[in-house]
């Protein structure tokens, strides 16, 4: 089994500018310890010129216990290989968090410094 150890994208709503009673997503970046469960990928075409590339990869990483309930409504997208890829689903079983990934990640990200 091969070692993770990699950014996973967390959501967060935030009130912009302060006392506005506007909010909106910002995406963090954290760095989390883990397992890979499975590495796979394959193509679709969906009438397309080109195919998709999807992975079929399940990530275990290890969570605190009291950050479960917090992070599984809120992470979007893991770093794997140079690219964000999107989380398709999140399984509890506790101290872990099994994220199974799918396409190509095209949300909001960091802002870059």
């Amino acid at each position: 089994m091969a070692r993770f150890y990699g950014p996973v994208g967390i959501s967060q709503q935030v009130e912009e500018p302060a006392d506005s009673g506007i909010w909106v997503e910002q995406v963090i970046e954290l760095n989390f310890f883990g397992d890979i469960n499975r590495n796979a990928r394959r193509s679709e075409n969906q009438d397309q010129a080109n195919d998709s590339v999807v992975l079929e990869n399940t990530i275990s990483i290890v969570v605190d216990h009291s950050a479960i309930e917090q992070l599984l409504y809120d992470i979007r997208y893991v770093v794997w290989v140079g690219k964000r890829w999107k989380v398709d689903s999140v399984e509890i079983q506790p101290p872990r968090l099994l994220l199974r990934l799918g396409s190509v990640y095209n949300g909001i990200t960091p802002p870059t410094p």
